[in-house]
């Protein structure tokens, strides 16, 4: 089965209800995003192992993967200070 779907100027594209319900992709959930030869793959990522793997990743490229609260002082307040100070 062929949909076709509209990039966005954002690069937003919205996948057929079809196709989330299949493979259980809910808003606001992870996926992973492949490319095979000329086409671009969405895979849901399954299990709680490989989630937490996609979150250090995307912690490590945000600055954020060992950064813990200090106490008496929120959690984005310490990324705010941390960063500020770089």
């Amino acid at each position: 089965m062929t949909y076709y779907a509209t990039i966005t100027s954002k690069g937003q594209l919205t996948v057929p209800i079809e196709f989330r319900r299949s493979l259980g992709i809910v808003s606001g959930q992870k996926v992973a995003i492949t490319m095979e030869a000329d086409a671009i793959v969405l895979k849901s990522p399954g299990t709680i192992d490989t989630v937490r793997a996609l979150l250090q990743e995307e912690m490590k490229r945000k600055g954020t993967l060992h950064i813990t609260e200090k106490s008496g002082d929120g959690w984005a307040a310490h990324i705010a200070q941390d960063h500020a100070e770089s």
